[in-house]
């Protein structure tokens, strides 16, 4: 054999491979079965034996993996594609893989805006602020503390757990029964995303998903007891504040889940649910 074929001479047993690429000899078996590694001959022991050109291989088929590319796919790129075929897959991938950095971005994004939130609450606990409650998508999640079990509420699930932390659950507490109710108490819970996240991940294209427009509201942070259902009573403070300003409710009241915190209390560790509370207003007719 001439000094030009060295590369596929086979002398490397598969352990000595894995030692050299740090991989786990089962992995290298499992390229063999596909064909990607081709050992060329046997020692004395009946061991397979593996060349460099074969290591060169294996690290090759690391580039395709990085890029996404499953071990079908790779095999397929090795003994099938010319060079448009290869090309064409590139930018499939490039367009896979793009939008799944834009998703972990996003992840990100919920992330801080979570940790802001957290940090945040001190500043907004049981005190009154003037904010505009921001534009969201809405899907209800459960009526009366029972899911919503059509098709499209199982999707509206399946996506905000894909959406999580920037998808919400959001409470409401109707504006009616806050009028005519001694101790009205949340009744509906919906699933809710910002219009960026909404449209890249579909959430918007659910048939039965409604959009509430931005709206001025008094804004504050409070917390219940973890398994206590959420009541106007715990807002008092808040329709004590839109009385002394003439205020008066003008639709839903939106409790958005921020944490589930443990709290020590007299010694006693309690777990407590915090909220934002968005309450719509507007001024009262003289």
């Amino acid at each position: 054999m001439g000094h030009k074929d060295r590369k596929f001479m086979a002398t490397y047993r598969i352990g000595e491979v894995a030692n050299m690429l740090g991989m786990h000899p089962q992995t290298i078996r499992y390229y063999d079965k596909a064909g990607i590694v081709l050992p060329g001959q046997k020692n004395h022991r009946n061991e397979r034996l593996y060349a460099s050109y074969d290591v060169y291989m294996i690290m090759i088929r690391k580039q395709y993996q990085n890029m996404g590319f499953s071990v079908e796919e790779t095999e397929k790129i090795f003994n099938e594609d010319d060079m448009n075929d290869l090309a064409g897959s590139l930018g499939s991938k490039i367009a896979e893989n793009e939008k799944e950095l834009l998703r972990k971005q996003y992840c990100l994004e919920g992330m801080k805006q979570l940790k802001e939130l957290v940090e945040s609450i001190p500043l907004f606990y049981k005190k009154c602020f003037y904010r505009v409650r921001p534009p969201r998508w809405h899907h209800l999640h459960l009526q009366e503390d029972i899911l919503e079990n059509s098709s499209n509420g199982t999707l509206a699930r399946k996506i905000g757990m894909e959406a999580m932390p920037l998808c919400r659950h959001t409470l409401g507490i109707r504006q009616l029964d806050i009028a005519t109710q001694e101790h009205p108490l949340s009744t509906y819970c919906d699933l809710t995303l910002e219009q960026k996240y909404a449209e890249f991940f579909g959430f918007d294209q659910i048939s039965t998903a409604f959009f509430v427009e931005s709206q001025p509201c008094i804004y504050t942070i409070f917390k219940v007891d973890s398994y206590d259902s959420v009541k106007w009573s715990y807002l008092d403070y808040v329709e004590e504040f839109l009385q002394f300003n003439r205020l008066e409710l003008s639709g839903d009241v939106q409790l958005i889940t921020i944490a589930n915190i443990f709290e020590e209390t007299e010694g006693n560790k309690e777990r407590y649910r915090y909220f934002e509370a968005w309450i719509p207003f507007r001024h009262q007719v003289q």
